[in-house]
């Protein structure tokens, strides 16, 4: 008798603890505009791995808060994403389904996702943004353009990096619970605080939802998250970060968007862990050094919906994946009059496990087949960057990163910027570099009857420029901002089959996407914000299957807008309470519609989305410990897709209370 349970999935709550143990043992209040608001003592963290100054970096970079998030309502990180320029949200379902995202027209896979410098994605890029909840974040980072040099493979479009929150102050609780439409519910419960030399948060949270679809639709994520921050004296500093969230979603659905299962599932358990530690050496010297691990066990089940259920192509399938990253980064970074120097050495090891069972029946019995899949590669990178002082207050960077991996050899990056002030005009600034995505396990060494991988591919890359303006007028409360980009992605794999025995990647395509991202923001004296951002992308394909396509005649590529805008309005209440509006129109994007076969090429109508939120404290003042909470998505109830098939959220209304003494 077949055996279809290959995984317990044991709690990774209790047991990832003892599995990372021994990975690592080895290795050395005021309503406020959510999104982009630019703010001069600003600091930001992932554009050059230490807190910075924004006005200093030449990136484009977007942070959103925490806390602002939470308050207005918003669970999923995919959510709040959305008021990111020049970021497009791909969802194929209900809240919990799979989801991607396209940042200034790159693939879906060309975004590096971080947890306090844990890498997220799965080897190769890929990232499933559907089950990520917000609990315990203090914000979030988003910078938009390569990052090769400092972060390697994957962030050829850009970085998102979440932050968990900083314990601070007096030890105090906080808990909350939202619920609503679907049979939506999400619960947390916290604690933190701070003393001299130590520092603490943790979190417990909950989300729940029945999902839109009539049947087998059920999400439902279980997350707890902690960081402690010690600091045995004035020159030093080590802080541990623990996340861990295992989460399922049912789904009824095929490929096409059609209803035609009533039991398949897949789940997503994963555990980031990560240690950071700092000292001042001299005045002018620092060292850190950075452990990090991340273990990930994610699979899908489909039995037989009924006893007469046993024909047909792979009507009992199950898979299991298992990713495990660990690396380490040690820097050392100078600081001089007028200089700053910085370098490091980065260590990675990269392990996936994969196990298959498919059970199918064309009337013949019942015939079993299996798969197994275990790979590891090694990658290790030696960086640098430098700043500098130029003429007219400027500020010069450069930075250059040599990788070596196990499998597809060396691999070099850069990248240069520079920042020009305008004395009281704002600013200009300007980077160009390159970046590089590794090729996945599947691409490499994969052997089944649909798929050969072919070890002798090189990296996906990209070269890019982007030159932008932005600056802050009448006591920074008119805040103005454009940028323009160019990226030219080569060496892009394409699947192509050539016979049984042949490999079925290739690197054979190139892309390029220009746009432009402009942003405006006004802050009345009496509180109210209004900002609007416009993104305009032109993201084409220039090459396929090895041969030039004729100019003029470059398809788009798919689930990229030619057009976002956004606009939102915040406004203060009385009695410590605000009000926010947030509009957002996604322009029309192509997609492939795999309800009919061939496969057809279509174009998606442009769609708009309203969402309300409204925050009442109990008690008449801004400070007060309860606060009420209103949420109402998709308030014009707009029907629209982001994937052929897959229709979006329709209208969807939340309250809530928190508690925050």
């Amino acid at each position: 008798m077949t055996s279809w349970r290959i995984s317990t999935r044991s709690p990774l709550l209790l047991s990832t603890l003892m599995v990372l143990a021994p990975v690592l043992a080895p290795t050395p209040g005021a309503a406020q505009l959510p999104a982009d608001t630019f703010h001069l003592s600003e600091l930001v963290v992932t554009a050059n791995r230490t807190a910075t100054p924004r006005a200093l970096l030449p990136q484009s970079i977007t942070v959103l808060d925490g806390t602002d998030l939470r308050d207005r309502g918003v669970l999923f990180l995919l959510d709040a994403l959305q008021e990111v320029p020049g970021l497009h949200v791909v969802r194929t379902g209900s809240l919990g389904a799979g989801t991607s995202v396209f940042l200034r027209g790159g693939n879906s896979n060309f975004v590096k996702v971080m947890l306090d410098g844990v890498p997220l994605n799965e080897p190769g890029g890929r990232f499933d943004f559907g089950t990520l909840t917000l609990e315990n974040v203090e914000r979030i980072e988003v910078v938009r353009g390569p990052s090769s040099v400092l972060y390697g493979s994957d962030a050829m479009a850009g970085v998102i990096q979440i932050f968990p929150r900083e314990g601070d102050g007096q030890p105090r609780l906080s808990a909350s619970l939202q619920g609503g439409s679907l049979g939506t519910w999400s619960g947390e419960a916290g604690a933190r605080g701070a003393s001299e030399r130590l520092a603490y948060s943790l979190a417990l949270g909950r989300t729940e939802s029945d999902g839109f679809y009539p049947v087998n639709n059920r999400f439902s994520a279980l997350t707890g998250s902690g960081r402690l921050e010690l600091r045995p004296d004035h020159r030093s500093e080590v802080a541990v970060a623990l996340r861990l969230q295992e989460s399922t979603y049912r789904f009824p659905t095929g490929s096409s968007g059609e209803i035609e299962d009533l039991n398949q599932f897949t789940f997503d358990d994963a555990v980031t862990l990560s240690i950071d530690g700092g000292r001042r050496l001299t005045d002018a010297l620092e060292a850190r050094l950075l452990l990090r691990a991340s273990l990930a066990e994610r699979g899908f089940e489909n039995e037989p919906d009924s006893p007469a259920d046993t024909l047909g192509f792979g009507y009992r399938s199950q898979r299991l994946g298992t990713v495990l990253r660990r690396g380490a980064d040690a820097r050392l970074s100078w600081q001089g009059p007028g200089v700053t120097v910085a370098g490091g050495v980065d260590w990675e090891v990269e392990r996936e496990r994969l196990q298959s069972l498919t059970e199918s029946n064309f009337g013949a019995g019942p015939d079993v087949s299996s798969d197994a899949f275990r790979r590891d590669r090694w990658n290790v990178a030696g960086y640098g960057q430098v700043e500098t002082g130029g003429p007219g207050g400027s500020l010069w960077s450069l930075g250059v990163r040599l990788d070596r991996n196990e499998v597809y050899g060396s691999f070099a990056t850069g990248q240069a910027g520079v920042v020009v002030p305008l004395d009281g005009l704002g600013r200009l600034r300007a980077t160009v570099g390159s970046a590089y995505k590794a090729p996945t396990f599947s691409q490499q060494f994969a052997r089944s009857p649909f798929e050969i991988g072919n070890p002798e591919l090189d990296p996906e890359e990209s070269r890019s420029w982007e030159a932008g303006w932005d600056g802050g007028f009448f006591d920074n409360r008119l805040v103005l901002g454009a940028s323009w980009f160019h990226q030219e992605f080569r060496n892009l794999i394409e699947y192509a089959f050539r016979g049984a025995d042949e490999p079925s990647y290739w690197n054979e395509a190139r892309a390029r996407s220009v746009g432009a991202e402009v942003s405006a923001r006004w802050r009345t004296e009496v509180g109210v914000e209004v900002g609007v951002d416009y993104t305009r992308v032109n993201a084409r394909l220039l090459q396929e299957g090895g041969e030039a396509l004729e100019a003029g005649t470059e398809p788009r590529l798919l689930r990229r807008p030619a057009r976002q805008v956004s606009a939102r309005l915040r406004s203060p209440l009385p009695l410590g309470g605000s009000a926010g509006l947030t509009l957002t129109q996604v322009g029309n994007r192509p997609d492939m519609d795999f309800r009919s076969f061939p496969a057809e090429r279509v174009t998606l109508p442009s769609y708009t989305t309203a969402d309300l939120d409204l925050q009442l404290p109990l008690g008449g003042t801004s400070d007060a410990p309860f606060h009420l909470t209103f949420r109402v998505e998709n308030a014009l109830d707009a029907e629209f897709s982001t994937v052929v098939g897959f229709p979006g959220k329709g209208r969807m209304l939340f309250a809530g209370l928190r508690w925050n003494p």
